[in-house]
């Protein structure tokens, strides 16, 4: 959902998207401990992947979710390796955090695609 929000929507909306929702979603499933990384590394990632896109081209779409996905799989390697795992028991994590960036990816880049085609003007941002 943050590159659907950040693709069809923009930086603003795709990193409330990707912090608040994420956040909310780490408290809620029993990793409180996570969710102050989470509000800001997904927080990052979908304004990241809103200002790369212009919500035009798909090759934009492509670099903005990988350039958000490095931010994101780094993010939340820094977190591990200083504060939340045991040093480099974090890279354990890296394989998974790549595979939910690629799934993301997959996902959302065809349906922002399919609703900024579908959207009425007034409900895309103009950022």
């Amino acid at each position: 959902m943050i590159f659907v929000s950040s693709l069809t929507f923009g930086p603003i909306i795709g990193g409330f998207a990707g912090g608040v929702g994420s956040a909310i979603s780490d408290a809620a499933s029993g990793y409180a401990y996570f969710a102050p990384f989470t509000l800001l590394i997904k927080g990052l990632e979908g304004i990241i992947a809103g200002f790369i896109s212009n919500r035009k081209s798909k090759k934009r779409a492509v670099l903005a979710v990988a350039v958000a996905g490095i931010e994101m799989v780094s993010g939340y390697f820094l977190a591990e390796f200083f504060g939340l795992s045991e040093g480099w028991a974090a890279a354990a994590e890296v394989p998974f955090n790549v595979l939910q960036i690629a799934a993301g990816g997959l996902i959302g880049i065809p349906i922002a695609i399919i609703l900024l085609k579908r959207l009425p003007e007034s409900w895309k941002s103009k950022t």
